[in-house]
């Protein structure tokens, strides 16, 4: 820690109540946070930006959907984060699903790449509709990122995943390994 320093709660809540507020991730250059919180309307999580010297933080997003695995782009101009538009179930294959009942109807919720704009909070979807992102990062020179996906469902698919290399302005993916039993 910082000699002399105090702990101070980073927050999007303004009525002092605790809600839902994790994975902080800083910025490039240090001087702010960016975290999920569902602070704005519970159950939806948001990307909050509060600058680490202190201060009030603000809420950056307005989406509706699954939110994660929030990184900073290398110039600190933009997060980018996994989201699966519209849904409320999280998903992934070590997600437990409620029982099927009735008529069964598969509906294929696909996590993409995201990115909001740091200043307007602008977001824009990069991956293809069609695969399903379990995990990726930022290249150093922010131009492309490197995923671990599949194509179709991220539940039933995730034994053929393969590590594929996304640019970041158009979105085009391409297969960089598909390994020959599951990625590790």
């Amino acid at each position: 820690g910082i000699p002399g320093a105090s702990a101070r709660r980073i927050t999007g809540a303004a009525d002092g109540r605790a809600h839902d507020e994790r994975d902080p991730v800083w910025s490039p250059d240090g001087k702010r946070i960016a975290f999920l919180s569902d602070a704005a309307r519970e159950g939806q999580s948001q990307i909050w930006i509060a600058p680490a010297a202190g201060g009030p933080a603000r809420r950056m997003t307005g989406v509706a959907g699954q939110v994660s695995h929030l990184r900073w782009s290398p110039d600190g101009r933009s997060v980018a984060f996994l989201f699966v538009e519209g849904s409320a179930q999280e998903t992934g294959a070590l997600t437990a699903y409620k029982p099927d009942t009735g008529l069964v109807e598969e509906t294929v919720d696909e996590q993409r790449i995201a990115v909001a704009d740091a200043s307007t909070g602008r977001v824009r979807s990069v991956s293809p509709a069609n695969l399903f992102v379990y995990d990726y990062d930022w290249s150093p020179d922010g131009k492309r990122f490197a995923v671990e996906a599949a194509e179709g469902s991220g539940t039933n698919n995730y034994w053929l995943a393969h590590l594929d290399v996304v640019d970041a302005a158009t979105g085009a993916a391409k297969v960089l390994w598909k390994p020959p039993l599951q990625i590790a």
